[in-house]
């Protein structure tokens, strides 16, 4: 019966080691949730300066099919652009976070919508975040779409693709094949003198 306790106890303790050793999986202190709740307000209400406070003064953006953004002055510039494009809102989820010392992360989705309610993009997106100064910011993010890519486009619909140049002659072979198949909308459409990546979207 004595070494029967003894056994028990000695497992007891053994199991509350290791569970003390391994860090709480779904533990976020960093506040991604909350970060990206704001993300999605501002930005909806037009207020794009108070999107860029969430970033470090030296984040950075990586938005798919362009160069990286640094700089709150470069991340504000590209925000923007998306605007004027026509990236009117954003719904944003968050399907992970997790934060260990002064270091953090999150993962999620996002869908983008014009003006009008309708659907322009949707993806995912991965962010790090960083405490400094006792305030956690994001220092960089990284986003995609989950929309495939219209077939043939590469060599028949937008040549710029390929190129990573923008030419008018270009962009009225693509605005022709999108007339013909509507839904290659979110690829190419006029005004064509003001063809620009946002995403993986051309607006």
């Amino acid at each position: 019966m004595y070494t029967k306790k003894v056994f028990c106890f000695g497992l007891v303790l053994m199991l509350s080691a290791v569970l003390a050793a391994v860090p709480a999986a779904a533990a976020d202190s960093s506040g991604v949730a909350a970060r990206a709740a704001t993300w999605e307000k501002e930005y909806n209400a037009d207020n794009l300066a108070g999107v860029v406070a969430l970033y470090a003064s030296d984040g950075c953006r990586m938005p798919p099919n362009q160069e990286a953004v640094h700089g709150s002055d470069a991340i504000l510039a590209q925000l923007k652009a998306g605007k004027d494009r026509g990236l009117a809102k954003v719904k944003i989820a968050v399907t992970s976070a997790e934060s260990s010392g002064d270091l953090g992360y999150g993962t999620g989705t996002y869908v983008i919508t014009g003006a009008d309610a309708s659907h322009i993009d949707h993806g995912k997106w991965m962010l790090i975040s960083k405490k400094s100064n006792g305030a956690w910011k994001t220092q960089c993010d990284i986003f995609n779409s989950d929309m495939p890519m219209p077939m043939n486009m590469k060599s028949h619909v937008c040549p710029i693709l390929a190129s990573g140049r923008f030419s008018g002659e270009d962009c009225a072979v693509s605005l022709t094949a999108a007339k013909a198949k509507p839904n290659l909308r979110q690829v190419c459409h006029p005004p064509l003198a003001k063809y620009a990546r946002i995403g993986t979207t051309f607006v």
